[in-house]
Order: structure tokens, then sequence, then C-alpha cells
């Protein structure tokens, strides 16, 4: 870790979308994303971010790259279907997006991205989260993708917070992956 940090401040409705990026303490503004919108996931490799789904009016199906080194940012392949609020991360080269909400409410679908092949998967070649939700931390740890809490308002009047923590494993099931609950 070189101690450096990334943020995006994200116009909501078609607003300024612009990049920040930290190295040993300071911060400064970077070129604007191609597609202001919020509630978008993130996952990084080798100095490049890549910025999926979101909100801006509608739920997007956009994924950019922004290069670090360059300041730029590149339109990659579309999503094959919105999701926003998701729980994110790269493991071996591969985006996952773990739930969020697709349209108006929250989902299990679960979706890998190629960043060499820049192509998408999903169900049924990649199993669905267990756990319906948006809102949710995701974090790789030990090429593993954990996913932790969240909401799920779906026919709810009182919407508490999910305490549930799954963990994808990619090289289980044969190199299928599978989810298991801690």
């Amino acid at each position: 870790s070189t101690g450096g940090g990334f943020a995006l401040q994200s116009g909501y409705w078609g607003g300024d979308a612009t990049a920040a990026l930290a190295v040993a303490g300071a911060w400064s503004t970077k070129a604007p994303m191609l597609t202001a919108r919020n509630g978008l996931s993130l996952g990084a490799l080798n100095g490049i971010i890549y910025a999926a789904g979101g909100w801006n009016g509608s739920h997007r199906t956009v994924l950019e790259a922004y290069d670090t080194v360059n300041n730029t940012w590149t339109a990659k392949v579309s999503m094959p279907g919105p999701q926003t609020h998701a729980a994110s991360g790269v493991i071996n080269g591969i985006l996952y997006l773990a739930g969020g909400t697709d349209y108006s409410v929250e989902i299990n679908t679960f979706r890998a991205y190629n960043i060499a092949a820049d192509t998408w998967t999903g169900q049924p070649t990649i199993p669905a989260m267990p756990t319906i939700r948006q809102t949710a931390a995701g974090g790789v740890i030990n090429s593993k993708l954990y996913v932790a809490g969240g909401i799920n308002t779906q026919n709810q009047a009182n919407i508490p917070p999910i305490a549930t923590l799954e963990v994808f494993d990619p090289t289980a099931n044969g190199g299928v992956g599978g989810w298991s609950t801690l």
C-alpha cells in the first residue's frame, strides 16, 4: 500500500462527477467521470479503477475505467443489466458485483466482469448471492469476496439492517464458485 486513497464525488442528476486521488496525504482533483452517478461500485486492478452501475435519475448499466497514471476515463462494455448500491471486489482479474438494487427492489444478483476480456457473466453461470440486499459492504481477503450488512426494504414497514456475513470463493464447486454464510 502507498498510503493513498480514491474518492468519487458524483453528481446526483447530471451534475459534475469528479474523481479525487490522495497520494502521500494530499488530495487533488482528477478528470471527471464520463457518466455522473451515485450508488456505483468500485474495484481496482493494476492502477485502473473500475466504476460500475449507479444511479443518475435511472439505474445505470455503465462501466467506466479510470487510469490513475494518465488521468483518463474509458467506457467499457456495459453491464448486462442495471445494478446500484452493490458490494464489490476484484479477485484474480475479475470485478465482482454482489446484490444492490435493480430498478425498484433489492436483488441478490451476482455479476462478474473479466477485466482482460472486457466481458460480463452472471447467473446461471455463477451462483447468486444467498441474501437479497443493497448497500452492503464488500471486501477481498485471501482471494475471497466478503459481503456484510446492508438492508432489504422489500415488504417491510420497518427496515432493520442485515447482520449476515457471506463469502464467495471463486475456486469452490470446480471453479464455478460458491457462497457460504459465516
